[in-house]
């Protein structure tokens, strides 16, 4: 203990303060994703569905429909509607408005039960608001970290306000088509021409300069930067927390169990997902939201676009995802769009399935559509990271400490790979993740032929998830950054030999261990030795919990803390 002490004392009297110069500043930003200062725990008591003049039942047998909607019209910004134990049937879609939040006692004792007839029924909760289309230039100031722009109008913009900034699609860089046809929903507007975006919070207006909250994530001249007001009617700080929903009946790809979309800092906490015919959870054009805690898991069908667990659709930005349960959903978390600054993190991945190919191991985690950047994946564990060229480019986002194992309990044959990053994924960074099952096996990779089957690194820039023979194009293995990456197969760490810095940071976004990730081992994984300790989620998902007692030294814990933003 008496080192402990010293230690200690030393780090008060002398502050380390120690970088990480393994990705340039061009390719990462300072991640702050989610509600600043967490999920609230301030909301008082509005409603009780079951007391009067609500009177809901639950007894998954009387239509408790028209109680939730009455109790949820009648709460204001900063209450919630209490939901008791009870199973409580549902015959229409229930909105949350803004402000407001619907909680239980748990998602093992609240249940709200959709009892639609089958093929109906496009959310079961949905917090929405919606947008304007009032857009100005971008005349000055467009520049990456810049916080202060400069635009031709200002007209409807205020302080407070939200906006979307984007640019024509960068030649070379961005592009909405991929294999098939063009994806003329990934994006914000104009016809996928503007697939970049990020949405920022504006703080200060002073003649024709914004001041924005967050710094530019990426820019480059010539393109025709713009914003666009997500004025409209937003919904700001609504939740949905600590019950169940699930579907009674079955549905399609385009019934969703939770929509979430033009929302300010909302939140979806301890939240169990049931039985969805889309995705679990829906979210598009959102910004500081969490979704977190939560188990999502099982589908009424897994073919195309069905049985998601979370969908991040069109542009969402600083968003985070974390501590989740995903079993049995066809991806894990997809992101079709736009989204920038979001954190996906120490999420538990399980067998993902693909009913179009049931012997195909699926992407869990996968960039689907253009063009997801600066995103981190942290933590994670999963058993395929894909970013593929379905419908369009990705860039610019960064996987540290993630698991992949490219294994699951249904039997696979084919697309056995930890990591695939197809055409038009270009400037990703892969720092310090452990690749393949750690009884080894299969190749390490990257190889020549993409039909190689199992690696750990499928070979760089293929065309398609099933496409053959070599590369059509080597822009992604010129442009990608591994360091540090420990392979199963290869039995062996590998370092980037261009960067001197082998420490590789315990977080991107996390400055110290999380008050919530209790007694386990962090950061979990560990690739100078290809250790894979277990993440919280996995432990709630086999009903266990940690034996760690010293869960890594003061000594160790002084010494990584080492990254900074730079």
């Amino acid at each position: 203990m008496l080192y402990k002490v010293i230690i200690t004392l030393f780090i008060l009297l002398h502050p380390v303060y120690c970088y990480s110069d393994i990705i340039p500043n061009d390719r990462e930003i300072t991640w702050s994703a989610g509600i600043s200062g967490g999920v609230p725990t301030n909301y008082t008591l509005c409603a009780n569905v079951k007391n009067s003049p609500y009177n809901a039942v639950g007894d998954d047998t009387t239509d408790d429909t028209s109680a939730f909607t009455s109790a949820l019209a009648a709460c204001s910004t900063g209450t919630y509607v209490y939901v008791p134990s009870g199973i409580y049937k549902i015959t229409s879609g229930l909105n949350i408005p803004s402000g407001v939040m619907i909680k239980g006692d748990g998602p093992t004792v609240s249940v709200i039960r959709d009892h639609r007839v089958a093929g109906t029924g496009n959310y079961i909760l949905q917090i929405t608001g919606s947008s304007s289309s009032q857009v100005s230039n971008i005349t000055a100031g467009w520049s990456k970290d810049s916080t202060s722009i400069t635009v031709d109008s200002t007209t409807g913009i205020a302080v407070n306000d939200y906006v979307m900034m984007s640019q024509l699609n960068e030649t070379g860089l961005v592009t909405a088509t991929g294999y098939g046809s063009p994806c003329t929903w990934c994006g914000p507007r104009d016809n996928e021409t503007r697939a970049m975006a990020q949405i920022v919070k504006i703080i200060g207006i002073n003649g024709l300069i914004l001041t924005i909250n967050r710094p530019v994530y990426y820019a480059s001249s010539g393109y025709s930067p713009q914003v666009m007001q997500l004025g409209g009617s937003l919904r700001i700080g609504s939740g949905i927390q600590d019950l169940k929903v699930e579907r009674v009946n079955t549905v399609s790809s385009s019934h969703n169990n939770i929509v979430v979309q033009f929302c300010i800092n909302c939140w979806i906490k301890n939240v169990e997902s049931y039985m969805t015919g889309g995705a679990h959870i829906r979210a598009q054009y959102n910004y500081g939201c969490e979704i977190r805690d939560s188990y999502l898991h099982e589908a009424w069908g897994y073919g195309s676009g069905a049985g998601y667990g979370i969908l991040m659709l069109h542009p969402n930005s600083d968003n985070l995802i974390e501590n989740n349960i995903f079993y049995l959903t066809r991806h894990t978390v997809v992101f079709e769009g736009g989204g920038s600054g979001n954190v996906v993190a120490y999420n538990y991945g399980k067998d993902a399935l693909d009913s179009d190919s049931t012997t195909w191991l699926t992407g869990d985690y996968l960039t689907h559509g253009a063009h997801p950047h600066m995103n981190l994946f942290e933590g994670n564990v999963g058993q395929h990271f894909e970013l593929d060229n379905t419908w369009g480019s990705s860039s610019h986002n960064t996987f540290l400490r993630n698991y992949s194992s490219r294994t699951r309990t249904q039997t696979t044959s084919i697309g056995q790979r930890a990591f695939e990053i197809e055409e038009n994924n270009q400037f990703e960074n892969f720092v310090g993740n452990v690749l393949g099952p750690t009884s080894g096996g299969g190749t390490e990779g990257p190889g020549t032929l993409c039909e190689t089957n199992p690696v750990d690194w499928r070979t760089l820039g293929c065309r398609t998830p099933g496409s053959s023979g070599t590369p059509v194009n080597d822009n992604v293995s010129d442009d990608i950054l591994r360091h540090g990456n420990y392979s199963y197969a290869g039995a062996q760490i590998q370092w980037d030999g261009s960067i001197a810095d082998h420490v590789i940071p315990d977080s991107y976004y996390l400055g110290a261990k999380p008050s919530w990730y209790g007694n386990c081992v962090w950061p979990p994984i560990e690739p100078t030795t290809g250790v894979v300790n277990s993440i919280p989620a996995k432990l709630r998902y086999e009903g266990t919990s940690c034996t760690c007692t010293d869960c890594g030294s003061l000594l160790r814990r002084i010494i990584n803390l080492r990254y900074r933003s730079k």
